[in-house]
């Protein structure tokens, strides 16, 4: 009877011990964000955007990864119940703000760009190059998206090589 009692206790003592989630699997850290900082500043702590690998095509037949899919098609990957993820994220606002934001593309200056200046900057008119530096003239009309035009620039996919 009492040998009986002892390993009892000893069972449950052990399953509470070693339980896990329902779905068996060991839940994962989620990088610590800081959502505060502005658009373009580098966001120390996240994770970087990633483009689509050279596989993309091919993404979600066996599982989502943020290095195959790319981050767009990964984080969205997570509110669908049937994709396969590696379930870092619950959701797919948890994975965006995990993840720096998408970079603007680089933009070559537009069919207007003789009258930057005369008016507002923007990045459609202007180009990316003559509209991020703008914001380190205090007379220039911007969008104030920006502080500055190293934040312009951070924020902005890297100048094409010629």
């Amino acid at each position: 009877m009492k040998s009986s009692l002892i390993f009892g206790l000893i069972g449950t003592a052990a399953a509470a011990a070693i339980s896990a989630p329902a779905d068996g699997c060991e839940p994962e850290t989620v990088p610590a964000v800081d959502q505060k900082k502005p658009v373009g500043e580098k966001n120390d702590g996240k994770l970087p955007w990633l483009k689509p690998g050279q596989f993309s095509a091919n993404c979600g037949s066996s599982m989502y990864t943020d290095e195959a899919c790319g981050t767009k098609m990964y984080c969205e990957a997570f509110d669908d119940i049937g994709n396969v993820t590696d379930r870092k994220f619950t959701s797919s606002k948890q994975c965006f703000a995990a993840h720096e934001p998408e970079p603007l593309p680089w933009r070559e200056p537009g069919q207007f760009a003789s009258l930057c200046g005369s008016s507002k900057f923007t990045d459609e008119d202007c180009g990316t190059e003559m509209y991020c530096k703008a914001f380190d003239n205090i007379k220039n009309v911007t969008d104030r998206k920006f502080t500055s035009s190293k934040q312009c620039f951070d924020a902005h996919e890297p100048k094409p090589k010629a």
